[in-house]
């Protein structure tokens, strides 16, 4: 989800918003820190230690968990209504798929193989370290809900890894927005419910 939190920072920085104000936010950090950490897995993937990777799935909810935080944090409550229903519609195209594959995430790479980042072993490598990534076939099942969706260099995405994505795209992007807002005075700190 790297690069869907900094595409968030680019999309915000083009429509003129400040970036600056959300590093102002201690929940903000906790998201870099899991950014940088992401950054470390991709980076000893790329050199062929798949000895963490088990545990992936785990950071994954805790980072996603980091985004709720920062939603509530800037009063985003419809970024949650609505991107939340995004996280699990994207959760349950992931689970429909890996268990049509025998409990196997298909993935079909194309330009990380390019890159390197997918070797000829990789797959028999991570499947050892407790992955349920599998290189995908003639045999895979429901195709189009694997990880069909090469973005380039170190990341193969599914239909509801994208959708997954597009709940954390919002959430930095409305809390920048947001914050922006705030301090123009045009939104009021709380909700007018909530003022004294």
């Amino acid at each position: 989800m790297i690069e869907t939190v900094i595409l968030a920072f680019i999309v915000a920085k083009c429509k003129k918003y400040k970036l600056l104000p959300i590093f102002r936010q201690w929940c903000i950090y906790p998201i870099m820190i899991c950014v940088s950490i992401y950054i470390y897995l991709e980076f000893i993937i790329w050199h062929e230690d798949y000895s963490l990777i088990k545990y992936s799935v785990y950071f994954k909810a805790v980072y996603l968990g980091f985004f709720i935080i920062l939603s509530l944090k800037n009063n985003q409550i419809r970024t949650l209504v609505y991107g939340l229903p995004l996280v699990w519609l994207g959760y349950g195209l992931n689970i429909i798929a890996i268990n049509a594959n025998g409990g196997k995430m298909p993935v079909f790479p194309s330009l990380t193989i390019f890159t390197g980042y997918i070797k000829p072993n990789t797959f028999i490598n991570t499947t050892t370290y407790g992955d349920f990534h599998v290189m995908g076939g003639y045999y895979t099942k429901m195709i189009p809900l694997c990880d069909i969706w090469d973005i380039g260099g170190f990341c193969i995405v599914s239909i509801g890894d994208i959708l997954i994505r597009l709940f954390v795209f919002l959430v930095i992007y409305n809390s920048i927005k947001y914050i922006n807002k705030r301090l123009e005075g045009d939104v009021a700190l709380y909700p007018s419910h909530m003022k004294k």
